[in-house]
């Protein structure tokens, strides 16, 4: 039986068979925007997928040169009206099953005059028969409930069409946010895993022991740290927030008790990584457990899962996100949680969050 485990460990190779594969998967998008100027991009999505666009959103406005917004299909569907002037819309479900993903790509047939675009691994799916073009994120049927290899092929999938949306756009691209630059960072994603389960032995007693956990982060980041909510949550089934740094600053702080866990995501050398050391010292003063997970080498910190990579702040989540899913299937098998049965089996039939594939 597949586990989720096994799932993470697929991510190595399924993220380089996708840049492999770049070419024949982009193929209909690229005629899809062969003659259309692409400046504003409508973005549904929700749950992990809503988690992978945040994560690449910032390469998407940086790269691709297009202004997005991103917003959740419910809040689509029943509350936006006004702003329809989009080049673009593109939907993001990894099982093309969301029911409100699925009501808010009608929902916006009728309202933008622009094609739309569906992201997904199931290009059959009920979501995808919607679109004017499909593009296959390639990590194919992914077996466990909590998506893992999904998600990366999600951001993976996003990053590739913000170069292909700057080479139509004839952009300059800055060299390290490129495709040499994400093919490094793939290249580097088996080390990542390995770093990770190096990490969690060394603090097994401790990270089974968390019974609160806040994930911060900045740019590209709130969406890896919202991502690491999600996968705990789902997994660990603790309360967890994953949140901006800053916002956690303004508010949620004042919860912080010695007991609880703090994870802090940081890109050395951006402009937020001072300021997330800076804070680092003061929790640490107040919170037994404030743990730091940075693309870059180790400062020698007892609490720092160093993943000792060079990378661009935009590609960053790409390989930040893995860390935070190793360590939430192993607190959730360290539990007993079983992750195969359902947490609530009710709750899918009575909220219809989900349509028939």
């Amino acid at each position: 039986m597949t586990t989720m485990l096994d799932c993470i460990n697929e991510q190595p190779r399924v993220c380089e068979q996708i840049l492999a594969d770049e070419a024949t998967s982009f193929s209909e998008f690229d005629r899809l925007i062969e003659d259309r100027q692409v400046n504003r991009v409508l973005v549904l999505a929700t749950g992990s997928s809503l988690n992978a666009v945040h994560a690449a959103e910032r390469h998407l406005e940086v790269v691709g040169g297009i202004v997005t917004k991103v917003v959740e299909p419910f809040t689509y569907s029943e509350y936006e009206s006004l702003d329809n002037d989009f080049d673009l819309v593109i939907a993001v479900s990894q099982r093309g099953t969301s029911s409100s993903t699925i009501d808010a790509v009608k929902a916006a047939r009728d309202r933008v005059a622009a094609p739309i675009l569906i992201v997904t691994a199931d290009t059959r799916s009920p979501l995808a028969a919607l679109g004017d073009c499909r593009l296959d994120i390639g990590c194919g049927d992914e077996a466990v409930r909590y998506s893992t290899k999904g998600v990366t092929a999600t951001v993976l999938s996003l990053l590739l069409l913000s170069v292909r949306l700057a080479e139509h756009g004839r952009r300059e691209i800055p060299a390290e946010l490129a495709r040499p630059g994400i093919a490094a960072a793939v290249a580097s994603m088996g080390g990542v895993i390995q770093h990770a389960e190096q990490y969690y032995d060394a603090h097994r007693e401790e990270l089974e022991a968390a019974t609160r956990i806040s994930i911060l982060g900045f740019g590209p980041n709130v969406g890896t740290a919202v991502e690491a909510e999600t996968k705990i949550i789902e997994t660990v089934r603790v309360p967890v927030q994953g949140m901006e740094l800053e916002a956690y600053m303004h508010g949620p702080l004042f919860e912080l008790r010695p007991e609880y866990t703090l994870f802090l995501t940081e890109v050395p050398g951006t402009t937020s990584a001072e300021r997330l050391r800076q804070f680092a010292d003061f929790a640490s003063g107040h919170c037994d457990h404030v743990h730091i997970v940075t693309s870059g080498a180790s400062t020698g910190a007892t609490r720092e899962l160093a993943l000792d990579e060079q990378v661009a702040e935009e590609l960053s989540p790409l390989l930040l996100i893995v860390p935070y899913q190793v360590l939430a299937y192993r607190m959730s098998a360290s539990r007993g949680i079983d992750l195969v049965e359902p947490a609530f089996p009710d709750f899918r039939s009575a909220m219809r969050t989900k349509v028939a594939g």
